[in-house]
């Protein structure tokens, strides 16, 4: 068990690009998409909104590009597409070895920015739905990432209270989430994990 994680009372993990390395589909999902509807690709960018639900990324790419495509229609478009793609996803080793090692010991939570249904499929197919505790997506709040809405709705079903949950996330909007909800947080890097603390404004 890593020292650092020794005195929380619970884990949150975030899904694609955390918990379950599935980013690549998502990418080509969203490139597809866009093409269909001629608004430009940047993975960078679709990456950078990474734990937003779609919906609210396709919003941000319609008004950013003047784009008449309806943000619903580009979305839903998008998750078919992904369906349609049967993504094979595995589990990223260094966030799955934390999630294993305190499997018994601690309530263990995802908390994504993905519907429901792609959320259960995905975490299904990795073999951890049904180890979770609890499970919070997109169709389950009505502010997604940055709000902090998400992780505190995960803390409320776990029946832990926020400054006793630690988040893992692999974005900064993931991160101001994780902080939003008064947690602190772990980002997920190439060189391993860093820490940002949650710090009281009052």
């Amino acid at each position: 068990m890593e020292p650092y994680l020794a005195n929380y009372k619970a884990i949150i993990f975030d899904m694609d690009g955390t918990l379950v390395d599935s980013l690549k589909s998502h990418f080509d999902a969203w490139e597809i998409a866009l093409n269909h509807f001629g608004i430009p690709f940047n993975q960078q960018f679709i990456h950078s909104l990474s734990g937003t639900p779609s919906i609210n990324i396709a919003e941000k790419l319609c008004t950013i590009h003047g784009a008449k495509a309806d943000p619903k229609e580009l979305a839903l478009y998008k998750f078919h597409t992904w369906e349609q793609l049967n993504p094979t996803p595995n589990l990223i080793p260094a966030t799955a070895k934390i999630f294993y090692e305190h499997l018994e010991r601690i309530p263990l939570a995802v908390g994504t920015g993905a519907k429901r249904e792609s959320a259960e499929l995905l975490l299904e197919n990795v073999g951890l739905l049904n180890q979770l505790t609890a499970l919070v997506t997109a169709s389950d709040v009505q502010n997604g990432k940055p709000s902090g809405e998400t992780f505190y709705t995960a803390a409320r079903i776990m029946d832990i209270e926020p400054c006793n949950c630690v988040v893992f996330e692999d974005t900064d909007i993931g991160k101001q989430a994780a902080h939003d909800a008064e947690m602190d947080c772990y980002l997920i890097t190439p060189s391993g994990f860093r820490y940002y603390p949650f710090e009281s404004k009052s």
